[in-house]
């Protein structure tokens, strides 16, 4: 039997000419400056080509806007701190008592030195410490952002303790201000740990983590 004829398009009676020099199915080289999966040369790179950065650097605004949302929770702290040494745990007044009840530790200060003193004493070492980190912060550090976010987890969790606590002994009434306490850390403890945050830290080219 004889070889059966192929089919080709009208007016050709074989396979396509190849390339000048080039056996049949090899491919002529690639203009200068274009390759597979290389934009051309002369335009901008697109998502998938090699060397295309996946996102930049965020804008370094976004790290001054996370160390700033820092700055009420740190003024808070030290106001109470403030009231419960002059006072030395007394208030004259409702606004004084609800200071009272936000300092960092006043929930547990009764088990640990039966006074105001170890929430005093607390109040003030987180509010030193807070207020240190959200200054180096500022050199957009991203050692200092896990740090000042660690630290606002830890003052947070507290919180959610002491509000549990003051609802439990039918204390609501006196929970605004801690509440306000606690948002005023929340807030800017979930902003300094989100990735864009971590992205406008110094030297990061990549999404933070």
């Amino acid at each position: 039997m004889g070889q059966p004829q192929q089919w080709y398009p009208h007016g050709h009676h074989g396979p396509p000419n190849p390339a000048p020099g080039y056996p049949y199915g090899a491919q002529p080289p690639y203009p200068p400056g274009l390759s597979p999966g290389v934009a051309p040369t002369g335009h901008p790179a697109y998502p998938g080509f090699p060397g295309h950065p996946r996102q930049g650097v965020a804008s370094p605004a976004t790290a001054y806007i996370a160390a700033a949302l820092f700055v009420p929770a740190v003024l808070m702290a030290f106001a109470g701190a403030a009231v419960g040494w002059i006072g030395g745990g007394t208030a004259d007044s409702e606004g004084e008592y609800g200071l009272l009840l936000s300092l960092v530790g006043a929930a547990v200060t009764h088990r640990v030195t039966g006074d105001i003193s170890f929430a005093v004493a607390t109040t003030t070492t987180v509010a030193c410490l807070a207020g240190v980190l959200v200054l180096a912060l500022f050199a957009r550090l991203n050692a200092v952002r896990r740090a000042l976010g660690g630290l606002g987890c830890v003052v947070v969790a507290y919180y959610v303790y002491a509000l549990v606590y003051l609802l439990t002994e039918d204390a609501g009434s006196l929970a605004l201000i801690p509440l306000v306490t606690f948002l005023l850390w929340t807030v800017p403890t979930v902003v300094v740990l989100l990735p864009p945050v971590g992205r406008a830290m110094r030297g990061r080219t990549r999404p933070g983590r």
